[in-house]
């Protein structure tokens, strides 16, 4: 047996605790937009998402998320490294956030539900708050039959003075933020076609029309490329439908993962290789989920629960932080308080 010094012991004990010490953050944004209501807490402000990316720049090393993943795969991890995420694919990620990105030379991963490309309606969740939150005549009650059981609501009248309300907030202005709120947690686990079903029928009750709104709409095929165009910003995959997958059986999970994949792919003309799960709690992700996603060919899977990214991290469950809408010093304290 080889007698190692003492010396060379301390050294490499040295070199595993700096290894192990060495951590980076992923941040989760949606939408960079300034929006009321923003009921779900979506939207950063164009301007405090500039203040973000300064923030970046000045205190921090923002790599893209391969970036991240091969040190991983090597055993390393940059120090301080920050990488930058946005989810759905709303189109404001072209119009508002790219800009910024280039201006501050920031890369970027946008994971685009690829079932919205192009598609002239909203997400669940938006047209929950437009027919509820935006209507101001609705009729006096709500009945709705959800995954084989019957829900019925009281509708209140409508109250023009609750912009800054959401779902944090922890009580209900009116009958209908109720209504809201009930509906979104009942439409969550759903497949799509029992989503939709729900929908429409919530549609014809209010007689909201179903178009999207052009501040609420996803990127089309021709925005999707040209986000892309220039390598700054990665397209990744966010699912068909934005969907709870370990809600779905697995044939259904395989579809949402696999087409998601290929439909971008498709309009790209280029690999797809880096997915984050819709909503991404970790009850929204099973062993199947994840195992899928791997079968799939993406690299790397993104989470939404917030830990540091270290050598030890599970390259298809990594941890991102939640950003909201703060302004650049709230930012870089919650950043520094995160790196702790």
């Amino acid at each position: 047996m080889r007698n190692i010094g003492i010396g060379m012991f301390h050294s490499g004990t040295r070199r595993l605790s700096n290894l192990l010490r060495r951590r980076a953050i992923i941040l989760l944004y949606h939408r960079i937009a300034e929006l009321h209501p923003d009921p779900q807490l979506l939207c950063v402000t164009p301007d405090h998402f500039a203040q973000h990316l300064e923030h970046l720049q000045q205190h921090y090393r923002p790599i893209g998320l391969e970036a991240l993943r091969q040190p991983s795969v090597s055993g390393e991890v940059p120090h301080k490294a920050v990488v930058v995420t946005l989810d759905d694919g709303y189109a404001d990620n072209l119009w508002n956030a790219k800009p910024l990105l280039e201006s501050y030379s920031v890369p970027a991963t946008v994971f685009v539900t690829a079932g919205y490309v192009g598609r002239d309606r909203e997400f669940p969740h938006d047209y929950l708050e437009r027919c509820l939150l935006q209507e101001r005549t609705l009729p006096d009650s709500l009945t709705l039959a959800i995954d084989g059981r019957t829900y019925s609501w009281q509708i209140g009248d409508f109250k023009d003075d609750v912009g800054a309300w959401n779902v944090l907030t922890g009580s209900y202005p009116s009958l209908r933020h109720l209504c809201y709120c009930e509906l979104h947690r009942l439409l969550r686990p759903l497949n799509d076609e029992s989503r939709q079903l729900v929908l429409n029928v919530l549609a014809n009750w209010s007689s909201c029309p179903t178009d999207a709104r052009p501040d609420r709409r996803a990127l089309n095929e021709e925005e999707l490329r040209t986000l892309s165009e220039d390598g700054l910003v990665e397209i990744g995959a966010h699912g068909v439908n934005h969907l709870v997958l370990a809600a779905q059986p697995v044939e259904a999970q395989w579809k949402e993962i696999n087409e998601s994949r290929r439909h971008l792919e498709s309009i790209l003309g280029r690999p797809v290789t880096t997915f984050s799960y819709p909503y991404g709690g970790s009850e929204d992700i099973n062993e199947t989920t994840v195992e899928l996603v791997k079968k799939a060919g993406f690299n790397v899977a993104c989470a939404n629960i917030p830990a540091l990214v270290t050598v030890r991290s599970d390259l298809f469950r990594l941890p991102r932080f939640l950003v909201r809408d703060w302004d650049g010093q709230e930012f870089g304290r919650r950043l520094k308080r995160a790196f702790c």
